[in-house]
């Protein structure tokens, strides 16, 4: 649906009249597009072809060439869009090669990001990459778009909906096996109300059903890679090694492949895991006493971040 409404948007801004109206008497504004030419997008598989239609679309409207460096995990996509891009210049007597698109990995990422001759590179997925793409591109005095891993919380008050929050819970952090980057990785609970959300949250993940995302009522399905579940696995070490508590989950599963318990996390606001992104199904759980403690700890973070509230 992103990518719907990112096409819709693009095409009713490449309608609007470049006449800007002015509160000035006697004077007029002129909107006036300046292409860079060809800009680069490249997205992660959790955010494929939504972070694609936010930069492409107005890129293609407004007189630039585009270049999609698609993610490995999942080509077929790459390959889909592409065609569907591509059928729509043809059919508008305008040739395919002005959206081009790629899935190879890291090697091709360098290519584009050190080629001068692409002025604007928009970098889409982990903070740590996107920290060397943008020191590469600013390097070359080009211009860099990023969105990075976020740290997305959700905090409940004492006088909240317990249940509702805990569906809410549950939705947002086993769903897509928390692979995206708006879902909740911490989780702030007041005092009052701390004991029995847990229980409640620890009663939900124990009956969630594992299995594969296609049959119907799988609430939990499978990481999209090999590596992602070693990553899984060297993040409970370190959340142990910080001092955290496995409440529930911590480990792999019963079914063979890339599949993984949700876990329920106590651990301290000052372990250094706590200000890093995840995509794991992995929630770290907080005891505040007031709302401004809640707060100042939700914002003690470098990374961008989301903060759902939950009360009466």
């Amino acid at each position: 649906m992103e990518v719907i409404d990112a096409c819709k948007s693009a095409v009713q801004y490449s309608k609007q009249s470049q006449l800007v109206v002015s509160h000035s008497s006697n004077h007029v504004a002129y909107e006036e597009w300046r292409p860079y030419g060809v800009i680069a997008v490249i997205t992660p598989f959790y955010l494929q072809c939504a972070a694609l239609g936010q930069n492409a679309w107005l890129a293609l409207v407004t007189g630039n060439c585009v270049i999609w460096r698609g993610p490995v995990e999942s080509p077929l996509v790459t390959i889909a869009i592409t065609k569907l891009i591509v059928g729509v210049l043809e059919k508008n007597n305008l040739t395919g090669s002005i959206f081009t698109s790629f899935a190879r990995g890291s090697e091709l990422n360098k290519a584009i990001v050190k080629d001068t001759r692409i002025p604007l590179v928009s970098f889409k997925g982990n903070s740590q990459v996107g920290k060397v793409v943008k020191h590469i591109v600013v390097e070359r005095f080009g211009k860099c778009l990023l969105e990075s891993d976020r740290n997305n919380a959700i905090t409940v008050l004492s006088d909240a909906d317990i249940q509702l929050a805990v569906e809410a819970i549950v939705r947002d952090t086993v769903s897509i096996a928390d692979q995206g980057l708006s879902t909740c990785h911490r989780l702030f609970l007041h005092e009052r109300i701390y004991g029995d959300v847990l229980d409640r949250l620890h009663q939900t993940y124990g009956s969630i059903t594992i299995g594969n995302s296609l049959e119907t009522g799988t609430e939990l399905g499978i990481l999209f890679s090999h590596a992602t579940k070693k990553h899984f696995l060297q993040l409970i070490d370190a959340i142990k090694s910080q001092g955290g508590k496995i409440l529930t989950g911590g480990s792999d599963t019963k079914y063979a492949r890339n599949f993984v318990q949700p876990t329920i996390v106590e651990i301290s606001t000052s372990a250094k895991i706590v200000k890093g992104g995840r995509v794991f199904p992995v929630i770290l759980v907080f005891k505040y006493q007031s709302w401004e403690e809640a707060i100042e700890t939700n914002n003690n973070i470098s990374k961008g971040s989301s903060n759902f509230i939950y009360t009466g």
